[in-house]
């Protein structure tokens, strides 16, 4: 063989090689809506690694001229894609090896895959797009994939990101053959049988079986779509059950909600993937039972020890976190996760507080929201005093049971009568009688003198 013959045979070697590396990988599903699912899955049908460095995705519409870029080479900086693997772009996937939030798909839309020296990899139009590299792939409909198949067509199905194509096609069940010898084809079925089937879309209220009257409530959800994956694409409607609602849209984040009468709620939330959309996804209830706050200063202790001592007189465990105890000058909050069981107190050492017994005639609890709980006077309140006050919470006051009301229980000052009004129109009262006693004793001396001047004098 010449020297011309065996250049000419190493040159067509090395372009088969070269056109082998190339046509190793192949766009293999793609999925357009809903748009939170979107995504593009490339897989290796080649026998070894590819580096991705350098690589790039551009896309077209179906009335442009021209590629714009859709996800940048950045993207793929250090990645690679090993031989019979799949490589998964989506906007909130889990195992997603990119992850892009703005993730652009539409109907009849071009896309090609370029290499480090900028040539088309491989490239995939669906719908009426004019430029498919090819046979255009259909448009798929919402919750479906476009799915290529063994025989380099392209079917419309179920999803099944980053795992073998429920068409059994393209470089699915024989790589998974050849890749381990092991599986045989009663096992790739049952495979396959598993990847199709759709998780419905769940949402699940995240908050306290209990609320109290007048303070904040904490609400948030967790919502997960059809893979099973955590997102925060959407919109959620709120209904808390006392007239109040929320909508919120992407980034569902926790929020709070007071009831101010006690009673049953029933709160409910709805999920729609996207805020254009009037039919919601999943939706979920949740009761809560608001009731009156009956945690008081039960007890103090002496100048020796003044102990502070919490009582919880509910049938239900009363979380104080962020709560204060308070007195002119000094105050002490509740750190987080602090609970008075049911029924149960708490005492506060003067270690930990640091009030003394300077502080009893003026100690108080209040919320975290700084509202008055119970105040610590050194009188006594009858309890025609405190059920008023506690009515005056939201209780019914023929729903409270006088032994329910501690001995010292102190009303909140709105409550106490305001003796500086009593002194006031007292002292009114006794001015008035005393301007009306003068006044009448001097029209007495005035008629008197009257009569006096008007004497008939005899001559």
């Amino acid at each position: 063989m010449n020297k011309k013959a065996i250049l000419i045979l190493v040159i067509l070697g090395f372009l088969f090689c070269f056109r082998a590396v190339r046509a190793s990988v192949v766009i293999n599903e793609v999925e357009l809506a809903p748009t939170d699912n979107r995504f593009i899955e490339l897989y290796n049908s080649g026998s070894s690694s590819v580096s991705l460095t350098g690589w790039y995705i551009q896309r077209k519409t179906a009335t442009g001229s021209d590629f714009g870029s859709l996800v940048s080479s950045t993207n793929f900086e250090n990645k690679t894609i090993g031989a019979g693997s799949y490589f998964l772009i989506s906007r909130s996937l889990p195992n997603s090896d990119i992850l892009l939030g703005s993730f652009t798909l539409t109907e009849s839309n071009t896309i090609q895959i370029k290499n480090s020296e900028g040539a088309v990899v491989a490239k995939l139009g669906w719908g009426s797009s004019a430029d498919c590299g090819g046979v255009c792939a259909p448009n798929p409909s919402d919750g479906q994939s476009i799915q290529k198949t063994s025989d380099d067509a392209w079917v419309v199905a179920a999803p099944t990101p980053g795992r073998v194509n429920q068409t059994s096609g393209g470089s699915d069940s024989d790589d998974v053959n050849n890749n381990d010898p092991t599986v045989s084809g009663t096992n790739i079925t049952q495979t396959k049988t598993e990847i199709i089937k759709e998780v419905p879309i769940k949402i699940k209220i995240l908050t306290s079986p209990t609320a109290y009257i007048g303070q904040p409530a904490e609400f948030g959800t967790d919502v997960f779509g059809r893979y099973g994956e955590p997102t925060r694409y959407g919109k959620i409607f709120w209904n808390l059950g006392d007239g109040a609602s929320l909508e919120q849209t992407n980034r569902f984040e926790k929020f709070k909600h007071t009831y101010f009468y006690p009673g049953t709620y029933k709160v409910s939330a709805e999920y729609y993937e996207s805020s254009f959309l009037e039919s919601p996804k999943a939706s979920s209830t949740f009761l809560v039972s608001v009731v009156p706050l009956s945690v008081f200063i039960s007890r103090v202790g002496n100048a020796t020890d003044f102990f502070v001592e919490l009582s919880n007189n509910s049938k239900q465990p009363v979380n104080i976190s962020g709560f204060v105890l308070s007195s002119l000058v000094k105050s002490f909050i509740f750190p987080k996760n602090t609970e008075i069981t049911s029924n149960g107190k708490i005492i506060l050492s003067p270690e930990v507080t640091g009030f003394g017994v300077e502080d009893k005639g003026s100690l108080k609890l209040l919320t975290p929201n700084g509202k008055l709980v119970y105040s610590f006077g050194t009188q006594k309140s009858n309890r025609s005093l405190a059920t008023s006050s506690l009515a005056s919470t939201g209780t019914p006051v023929e729903d409270l049971k006088l032994n329910d009301i501690p001995e010292d229980f102190t009303p909140s000052s709105e409550a106490k009568p305001r003796a500086g009004y009593l002194y006031f129109w007292g002292f009114a009262l006794l001015l008035l009688a005393s301007v009306g006693v003068v006044y009448y004793i001097r029209r007495k001396k005035i008629i008197k003198k009257l009569g006096d001047d008007f004497k008939i004098i005899d001559e």
